[in-house]
């Protein structure tokens, strides 16, 4: 079964009691950088974070936020993006990371992409 709800920042908490009431353990998770903080507070503040919940964002910049609060309590969190390494724009970015001193000639793979 899926449990698809659409909500805002301010209702973060009432949609996320719902889905710990459902037992529902499988979120994905789409929002701006703007939100996130909001997101993580709602997550901590109703004790769903813990590993029994796993968390897949959509975002962009989940790496830039602060996840320490998340650290130890083996909560599961996956976060992706979709890049089209064949465009001319991700392309320069990628040599541009490149050319950066002194750990960017280390930064690309062998294909171009990013170490992780």
């Amino acid at each position: 079964a899926i449990y698809i709800r659409q909500t805002k920042p301010h209702n973060y908490r009432t949609v996320l009691r719902e889905i710990k009431e459902k037992d529902i353990f499988n979120i994905i998770v789409d929002t701006s950088r703007e939100n996130m903080n909001l997101f993580f507070r709602a997550i901590l503040q109703l004790q769903m974070n813990n590993n029994k919940y796993h968390y897949t964002f959509t975002s962009f910049d989940i790496e830039m936020m602060d996840l320490e609060d998340f650290k130890y309590n083996q909560v599961n969190i996956t976060a992706f993006r979709f890049v089209d390494a064949e465009t001319r724009r991700v392309q320069s970015v990628l040599q541009s990371m490149k050319n950066f001193h002194p750990i960017g000639s280390k930064i690309l793979a062998k294909n171009g992409m990013i170490e992780t």
